[in-house]
């Protein structure tokens, strides 16, 4: 019998050829051209040990093959084509058939080539269901296949023939605040109210047997129910359901975190019925991206606000006031502060503003007292330090609208003496420090109660989802489900699922609030950003060459005894000591380098020259020892300059900001990249020097804008010194990891390629010794 040339036999076609997550996309594009080469001729093909002739049927035998890889891939979140090794179709002709029903596929009745007879597909796999089959091999509808299931066919159905219709009531407190809804749920298919049993089965299998009938959903309703599913699923792990006035009624007491869960439910096409506070939050939803008149501001605000600014205040007193916690993710630079203080101010003016907690950095506890005092300086505010307990509890005792600011190391520290007072509102500022979720602050932040909570944060997503989690259950508590299901979904899978992404995006909506400089401040001066490439010296070089050599043979040795995962922190305390080579060799202990590193050559004149026009520079860097190197060749050169890193007291540092800021003339203000990369406005200078590169972009740009903000009225030049062939050339192919999951989250982004890994950024033998370079 004649063979199609280079076809593959397709008696008994399996997957052991498959073996990376590109045979998909290869396979696609193979069928494909299969089906316009082939399309219009006769050939042969094998099937039960018979000849017959048919046109189309190999192609349509491979496209049956793509659905089920496909489907396999998904079932298991791409593992199935690194484990699977034995065929997972056949062809019929079994004398047992095991595990499932007969799933039958008939060519289309034109397919004449088959002389009137049918082409039997049976598909057999031991844990995937009948309907989970059938929903994968939907769109071969498209192709003219009929599905049937022992013998019966199966009915499409559409949109308005199954309906949920949730209803919710209200119970306010005595302060008249919904803490709680008492959900009522109904289902009706074809007009017909069914039981919440019938309705489970049909939004997990996507089939339901209904007055003798098999029924399936269409493919786009698909997504939309199991949306309901996972609904069911959180169900699950509440009290459970209690009985209403009728046996039938079922009742669940529904935490108001569930309000987000409802809302994006909503947006599927679940009808939500309830009572003024539910209609008050629905209004504010449907109205998020609408202008609505603007909140009054306060008379006693000194100071004016932009209108973008405006509509933050408004949010967030609207989130206030609907009891939700949120998280005002602006850029930096466009004012989360002054933002903050308005609706602070607004609620001590009308009496409601109770004793506010303001959690900071160390570096930030001066600018916000001073911001205060320059809009709001009405605003009963304190300083908490742990030498003067006595005076925090005495300015609290004769201030009950007041507000504290706290560092996070000390409400750390001090747990049970702030989790004595009945707190109002809580404020993180820069609440990335916030991002680990079983870190002790984090923890403290969680235990110490609040009625409404707020996050800001220019970088609400800096290495992996889990840091957006721990934001959100942070402000609404259990608004995202249990951790290890959100870490199963988001972060542990091989391919981020886009409809996991934008249902996500949906949900946190209302409790986000972001906005970006290039879309806000049209206004704004230009940034020019610029990468410098500099050589090695001689010597320097050689230090570079030897380290990289005694190291990759420690990590070589730790990865052989531990794995991969074992030996993050040896690879990464390699890469340290080479980045530390790339500024300033001399601060690795004994390490003999006398001269003075090209980097700190060429940023000493570049300063002299900025100096001396009059301007002023900013300078991060990630060492102290090039901090404190830097700092006495700058002396030695004649440049003002002011420093500040993690050793410098809260005072000190306060002085050195202001005295920075109120120098006659340029000046240079030398920071590390941790300490002075968050939360200060700098507006003075118009340069920014970054020494080393950093993982993370979004961390180097959080800095950068200490001074390309609002407030900036020149262009701002930033330089980052690179040294050339070495680790920190390697580091920036790198970086898309991570600004590619944010961008995922806070961005419109259109397919699931521009998405990225899902999991947390780690480093591979691979990636090592890529950086290495040896």
């Amino acid at each position: 019998m004649n063979k199609l040339e280079g076809a593959p036999h397709s008696h008994n076609l399996n997957l052991e050829v498959f073996c990376s997550k590109t045979a998909i996309e290869y396979l696609e594009s193979y069928v494909l051209s299969l089906q316009s080469l082939y399309e219009e001729k006769l050939f042969p093909i094998v099937l039960k040990e018979q000849n017959i002739l048919a046109s189309g049927v190999y192609a349509f035998y491979l496209k049956l093959l793509y659905a089920w890889i496909t489907l396999s891939q998904t079932q298991s979140q791409g593992a199935v084509l690194l484990k699977t090794k034995d065929g997972i179709i056949q062809n019929a002709n079994f004398e047992n058939p095991l595990h499932l029903k007969d799933i039958q596929f008939f060519m289309p009745e034109e397919q004449n080539a088959l002389k009137g007879e049918s082409l039997k597909w049976v598909f057999m796999r031991k844990d995937t269901s009948p309907e989970t089959l059938i929903r994968a091999f939907l769109p071969l509808q498209n192709e003219g296949a009929h599905l049937s299931l022992d013998d019966q066919t199966i009915e499409e159905l559409h949109d308005e023939d199954f309906i949920s219709e949730f209803i919710l009531d209200e119970t306010p407190d005595h302060h008249g605040r919904i803490d709680w809804f008492e959900l009522h749920p109904k289902f009706f298919f074809k007009g017909t109210e069914i039981s919440e049993e019938q309705a489970k089965k049909l939004s997990e299998t996507g089939m339901i047997t209904f007055q003798g009938k098999i029924y399936r959903l269409n493919q786009a309703s698909i997504p939309s129910l199991e949306k309901l599913t996972s609904f069911w699923d959180q169900l699950a792990g509440t009290q459970g359901p209690k009985r209403g006035n009728k046996k039938s009624d079922r009742i669940y007491r529904l935490p108001k975190h569930y309000t987000l869960e409802l809302l994006a439910l909503r947006s599927t096409g679940v009808r939500v019925k309830g009572g003024p506070i539910w209609d008050q939050i629905v209004e504010f939803y449907d109205t998020l991206a609408q202008d609505r008149p603007p909140l009054d501001l306060p008379p006693s605000f000194k100071g004016e606000l932009k209108p973008y600014q405006h509509r933050g205040v408004q949010w967030v007193h609207d989130l206030y006031r609907l009891g939700l916690g949120g998280i005002l993710a602006d850029d930096m630079g466009l004012g989360k502060t002054v933002q903050t203080l308005v609706f602070l101010e607004n609620l001590r003016i009308k009496k409601e503003l109770g004793h506010v907690l303001i959690v900071v950095p160390t570096s930030l506890t001066f600018n916000w007292f001073s911001e205060a005092g320059k809009f709001t300086p009405d605003l009963p505010m304190h300083i908490f330090q742990s030498k003067e307990i006595a005076k925090a509890k005495e300015f609290m005792d004769a201030n009950p609208n007041s507000v504290v600011i706290s560092t996070y190391g000390l409400m750390a520290e001090h747990e049970v003496l702030f989790s004595t007072y009945r707190w109002n509102i809580h404020i993180y500022d820069e609440a990335q420090n916030l991002k680990t979720i079983t870190a002790k602050r984090t923890t403290v932040s969680r235990k110490i109660p609040a009625r409404f909570k707020l996050c800001l944060t220019g970088t609400p997503l800096e290495n992996h989802m889990g840091e957006f989690y721990s934001l959100m259950d942070l402000v609404v508590p259990g608004s995202l489900g249990a951790f290890d299901q959100f870490r199963k979904t988001y972060m542990q899978s091989y391919a981020p699922d886009m409809e996991r992404i934008q249902y996500l995006k949906s949900k946190t909506r209302p409790l986000v609030l972001r906005r970006t400089k290039s879309a806000i401040l049209k206004e704004l001066p230009p940034k020019t950003e610029s990468t410098v490439k500099i050589p090695f010296t001689e010597k320097q070089l050689a230090i570079y060459r030897d380290i990289a050599l005694s190291w990759n043979s420690r990590v070589r040795q730790a990865i052989t005894e531990g794995g991969e995962s074992k030996s993050q922190l040896i690879m990464l305390t390699a890469l340290l000591r080479l980045r530390q080579v790339c500024s300033a060799p001399s601060a690795i202990p004994n390490v003999n380098y006398t001269e003075i590193p090209p980097k700190l050559t060429l940023l000493i004149d570049n300063l002299k020259n900025i100096v001396e026009t009059g301007e002023s520079a900013l300078v991060f860097t990630q060492f102290l020892g090039t901090f404190d190197l830097l700092a006495k060749e700058m002396k030695k050169a004649g440049i003002p300059f002011f420093g500040l890193h993690g050793k410098v007291s809260r005072k000190d540092r306060e002085s050195q900001l202001q005295q920075f800021q109120d120098h006659k003339g340029g000046g240079v203000m030398l920071m590390t990249l941790k300490t002075g990369g968050v939360g200060l406005n700098l507006t003075k200078a118009s340069y920014v020097f970054h020494l080393e590169p950093w993982w993370n972009p979004a961390v180097e740009n959080q800095a950068t804008d200490r001074t390309h903000r609002i407030g900036q009225t020149k262009p701002v030049q930033v330089y980052r010194y690179i040294m050339s062939e070495s680790v920190e050339e390697k580091i920036e192919i790198l970086k898309g990891r991570k600004s590619s999951q944010f961008n995922a989250l806070f961005s419109d982004v259109e397919t699931t390629q521009e998405l990225g890994e899902g999991g947390a950024f780690t480093l591979s033998q691979k990636d090592f010794e890529y950086l290495l370079g040896v």
